[in-house]
């Protein structure tokens, strides 16, 4: 199985119709993970939500592991008020991040 380039990544507006999505917070030159060449009102966002992939990964995966804890230590009970608000900040953290901060 192969793997995506670990996260957090961000975008950098490289000249009027290019975006890039880099590696934040790597020792030396940012790797490019892509670069959205493309004039449209909406490059911006299309290049936010390529940059917040990692964190909504993350974030789904956490949610997964606490469904299936429930699911199989309290198959009669419903989450309780602690885990859903975990769980969504976790969702807005990655709406944030897609979105630039508009969760």
């Amino acid at each position: 199985m192969t793997t995506h380039t670990p996260g957090p990544w961000e975008i950098n507006e490289h000249n009027e119709s290019e975006w890039q999505i880099v590696r934040r917070h790597f020792s030396g030159r940012q790797p490019e993970i892509a670069t959205l060449d493309y004039t449209g009102g909406n490059a911006e966002a299309n290049a936010r939500l390529i940059a917040a992939a990692p964190a909504m990964l993350e974030a789904l995966k956490a949610m997964q592991g606490q469904i299936l804890f429930n699911k199989h230590q309290q198959p009669r009970k419903a989450a309780n008020t602690d885990d859903l608000y975990g769980w969504l900040q976790l969702v807005n953290a990655a709406i944030a991040a897609a979105t630039g901060g508009n969760a």
